[in-house]
C-alpha cells in the first residue's frame, strides 16, 4: 500500500520469500523545504500485535489515513 497523506508518503506491508508477509510501515515527509528524503518508521502494533496484512489498500478521508482489506 502507498498513499499521499499531507506532504507524506506512507508505504505498508510487502512480502519477503524468506520471511513472508511484513509489517514494515514507513513515511517520507516529501515537503518542498525538506534537505533530503528519508524514509521513518511508523509504529505498526495493536497493543502488542504486529500488524500484517497481504493485498490491502488505503484512503485518506476528512483527515484520516484508513487501511482496509487484508
Amino acid at each position: 500500500m502507498a498513499v499521499m497523506f499531507g506532504n507524506s508518503l506512507f508505504i505498508h506491508g510487502g512480502y519477503d520469500v524468506d520471511k513472508g508477509i511484513l509489517n514494515d510501515f514507513y513515511e517520507m515527509d516529501l515537503h518542498e523545504d525538506c534537505d533530503e528524503y528519508l524514509w521513518k518508521k511508523v509504529n505498526n502494533t495493536c497493543g502488542d500485535k504486529e500488524i500484517k496484512l497481504k493485498g490491502h489498500t488505503g484512503v485518506v478521508y476528512k483527515e484520516r489515513l484508513i487501511v482496509y482489506g487484508g
